[in-house]
């Protein structure tokens, strides 16, 4: 869990929300998502700094690509890793999913 500092630095606070993704084109769940960027659990640590980001949203996949920004690496049975992704570039779709899904004191 976020500690306040931790959200006091973020421009955009993050909701909490559970979707199946794809980062990397390897399996993840999204645990929490803003406009400026979200947190990914996945077995995979990715290689490189810049990924690529595919979500299933209603009938279209949307793709974002971000930066990890950090990675913390949880000592459990399923050694999944949490992953903070900052936001660099994304399809308008992707912004008008975040219009439906964000409370109205985040969009703007």
């Amino acid at each position: 869990m976020q500690g306040v500092k931790e959200q006091e630095r973020r421009q955009f606070p993050r909701v909490q929300k559970r979707i199946m993704v794809k980062i990397d084109d390897k399996p993840g769940l999204l645990l929490d998502i803003s406009r400026g960027g979200m947190r990914i659990s996945s077995s995979v640590e990715p290689v490189k700094k810049e990924v690529s980001i595919k979500l299933q949203a209603a009938d279209r996949m949307l793709s974002i690509f971000g930066e990890v920004r950090w990675v913390d690496r949880k000592y459990s049975v399923q050694n999944l890793k949490d992953i903070g992704i900052n936001l660099i570039a994304a399809e308008v779709p992707f912004f008008r999913y975040l219009d439906r899904i964000l409370p109205e004191r985040e969009l703007y």
